[in-house]
């Protein structure tokens, strides 16, 4: 993206702004800021969770349970519109429980793949782009205040209040920028459905993101990407043909013993 180009989004008045002008120049001048590829090497390894009530297959290990859900049944998800098959793992089960919205004590299955066949995807987070990482906050954010505990909703309300005006000038920097996006446009989704489909039309195989829930945070921009454990985690949205070069091995019945708790993480982002 021009430098002049890029200026003028950084600029706009309002996140409203700020997308209407982002889409209109990635469709109408055919330009994107999703410049890097990632390599998912033979071997690695990605869970998926799927609660126990609901799922009404006998068998816990049925592929067909696990594979992308057919076009035809397919509901809006966070990178995908209806009828569209995206299949959504993780490369780690750490932060699951909480992204699917599961209760202490609740039962659910954890699925297990396993890549045979190194592949390429995109990846929401570029280095040396101020506005990827404003694109990549909007993709992370929750899509309401009903994916918080109450301490966690009172934390991010009382932040939110702070803030004199939000502009993406100051939006890449803002740590808790994912927290409160909801509150600044009506469908989180409708927007992060363009986001998909533009790195889809790119990334044939799908594309690498993070969930806001995730430890660490990540931060770009510059020449490099922050994560504040030193690790990084990552969900794949995966097309079908993605999944071509992936197996699934098998489902372990489990029970959530507790939820990942943010509120310390949100307290002390909001005191900085």
């Amino acid at each position: 993206m021009r430098k002049e180009l890029e200026e003028k989004l950084l600029n706009c008045n309002s996140i409203f702004e700020f997308i209407t002008m982002y889409f209109g120049l990635s469709y109408q001048e055919k330009i994107s800021i999703f410049t890097e590829e990632l390599t998912i090497p033979n071997g690695t390894e990605f869970y998926r969770i799927r609660k126990k009530h609901g799922f009404n297959n006998t068998n816990r290990n049925d592929p067909k349970e696990w594979a992308p859900v057919p076009s035809n049944i397919a509901r809006q998800g966070r990178f995908n519109s209806n009828k569209q098959s995206i299949l959504y793992v993780a490369s780690s089960q750490d932060f699951l429980e909480r992204e699917v919205g599961l209760n202490v004590n609740e039962e659910y299955y954890l699925g297990k793949y396993v890549c045979r066949k190194s592949f390429k995807v995109g990846t929401t987070l570029c280095k040396n782009s101020f506005v990827n990482s404003i694109i990549h906050k909007l993709a992370m954010s929750v899509q309401n205040k009903d994916s918080f505990t109450d301490l966690e909703n009172n934390l991010v309300e009382d932040y939110y209040k702070k803030q004199v005006s939000i502009r993406p000038n100051d939006m890449w920097k803002d740590m808790l920028s994912p927290f409160y996006n909801y509150k600044l446009l009506s469908n989180i989704y409708d927007m992060t459905n363009k986001i998909g489909k533009l790195l889809i039309s790119k990334y044939e195989n799908g594309f690498r993101y993070a969930s806001v829930f995730q430890s660490p945070m990540e931060l770009s921009g510059g020449p490099s990407i922050i994560t504040f454990d030193g690790k990084e985690y990552g969900n794949y949205a995966i097309t079908e043909k993605g999944y071509s070069n992936i197996e699934f091995i098998s489902a372990e019945e489990k029970k959530c013993s507790k939820i990942l708790d943010l509120s310390l993480m949100i307290k002390t982002f909001s005191e900085e």
